[in-house]
C-alpha cells in the first residue's frame, strides 16, 4: 500500500512544468526512498529527483539511487537518439514515410527540458502499405523481426525489431496503426492518415511531425489501448498537450477525428483522468472545448486515482480489462462535437 502522502508528494513532484503546489504534510526522510522507487515505474523520475533536489532535501541513499538511474536513463536516451537518427534514415532512402510516436517526439515538444521524459525504445507510425519496405529497411541495417507470442494468429498492426549484438540499442517498434490488436481494433482504429501531420523540415529527421491535436490523439490512444493508463507519464503527456505545451489544440479538428476514429471515449478517458489525478485544470477545460460529455461513473470507478498510482498492482488487472472491453464497443460514429 502506498501511503497518501506519498501519491500526493509523487504527483506534485512529477509535474514537468512544476506549477502544482507542493503538500503541506512533510515529505518524510523514510518516503524518499519510495518515492523515488515509484518515480521510476512511472517514468517520472528525473522531474521528481530534480524537484526534490529545489526543496532542499540533503544528499542520502535515496537522492544517491536517483541519481544513479537518471544517469543510465541519459546514456540509454543518448544511444536511442543515435539510433532513431539511422534509422530514419534508411527509412527515407527506402522512401517510406514515417511519423515518430512517443519518445522523443513527445520529449522534444512537450517537455521544458527533454530529459525530464525519458524512454526505452522507438516507436514509428507508417502506412500499411509502407510496412513491407519499412520492414525490409530494418533488415538491411541488421535487425531482425522480435517474436513473440499473441493471443490471436494474424491481424496486428505492429512488428518489433531487434539488432542483435547491440545492447545499448532498444526495439524499434513500427505501427501502421496505434491500435495493435484486432479486435480492439475494430472500435478504435488510428492510422498514419488519419492524423494531421506536417513535413518536420529538419534534414536531421526526415520525418513527418504531429500537430498538437494529433499529439494529444496519439498520447490518449496509446494510454488507453495499450496501457490502461497504468503509468503517470501517459497522463502528463496528456496533460502537457492541454497546456498547450506543443502549441494550440484545434478543437474542431480533434472532435471531428475522436469521433471518425472510433476514440472518443480514449480522449475523455485521457483529460478526465489526468485532470483528476494530476489536478491539471486545463484537462477540463479542453474537454469543455471538445464537447466531451462527462466520463460516465462506470468509468471513473474503474480508472481511480489508485488504479494509476499503483501502476501494474496485480489487484487493478480485472479493473483495465474492464475498461479495455468499454472501448471495443462500437463507437465510430462522431458522437463528439467541439463547441463553438
Amino acid at each position: 500500500m502506498i501511503p497518501r502522502r506519498v501519491q500526493r508528494w509523487l504527483v506534485a513532484l512529477s509535474d514537468p512544468a512544476c506549477e502544482l503546489p507542493l503538500p503541506r504534510q512533510k515529505c518524510r526522510d523514510g518516503d524518499r526512498r519510495l518515492l523515488v522507487d515509484l518515480a521510476a515505474r512511472h517514468g517520472v523520475l528525473p522531474a521528481v529527483a530534480e524537484a526534490l533536489r529545489r526543496t532542499g532535501v540533503e544528499h542520502d541513499a535515496a537522492m544517491a539511487a536517483a541519481r544513479e538511474r537518471r544517469v543510465a536513463l541519459a546514456a540509454l536516451t543518448l544511444a536511442l537518439r543515435a539510433q532513431l537518427r539511422e534509422v530514419l534514415a534508411a527509412l527515407a532512402a527506402a522512401g517510406t514515410t514515417v511519423l515518430v510516436l512517443k519518445g522523443a517526439e513527445a520529449a522534444d515538444r512537450l517537455y521544458p527540458a527533454a530529459h525530464l521524459r525519458p524512454f526505452t525504445d522507438i516507436d514509428l507510425l507508417v502506412r500499411p502499405d509502407d510496412a513491407g519496405a519499412a520492414s525490409a529497411a530494418l533488415a538491411d541495417l541488421g535487425y531482425r523481426r522480435a517474436e513473440a507470442s499473441m493471443k490471436y494468429d494474424a491481424g496486428y498492426a505492429e512488428t518489433a525489431w531487434q539488432r542483435p549484438g547491440r545492447p545499448a540499442g532498444g526495439t524499434v517498434e513500427l505501427h501502421w496503426n496505434l491500435v495493435n490488436s484486432p479486435t480492439l481494433r475494430a472500435a478504435v482504429s488510428v492510422a498514419l492518415d488519419d492524423l494531421a501531420t506536417a513535413a518536420s523540415g529538419e534534414a536531421s529527421l526526415p520525418a513527418l511531425r504531429a500537430a498538437p491535436a494529433s499529439l494529444l490523439l496519439i498520447a490518449a490512444v496509446h494510454g488507453a489501448a495499450h496501457h490502461g493508463f497504468d503509468r503517470l507519464q501517459l497522463l502528463w503527456d496528456v496533460a502537457q498537450c492541454a497546456r498547450g505545451a506543443a502549441g494550440p489544440i484545434d478543437a474542431a479538428w480533434l472532435a471531428q477525428a475522436a469521433g471518425r476514429t472510433g476514440a472518443g471515449l480514449a480522449l475523455r478517458a485521457a483529460l478526465d483522468l489526468a485532470g483528476r489525478v494530476l489536478g491539471v485544470a486545463a484537462c477540463g477545460e479542453l474537454a469543455g472545448r471538445l464537447g466531451l460529455p462527462a466520463a460516465p461513473r462506470s468509468l471513473r470507478m474503474l480508472l481511480t486515482r489508485g488504479v494509476v498510482l499503483r501502476a501494474h498492482a496485480w489487484r487493478d488487472s480485472f479493473r483495465r480489462q474492464a475498461f479495455r472491453r468499454m472501448l471495443k464497443r462500437p463507437r465510430r460514429a462522431p458522437a463528439v462535437e467541439a463547441a463553438r
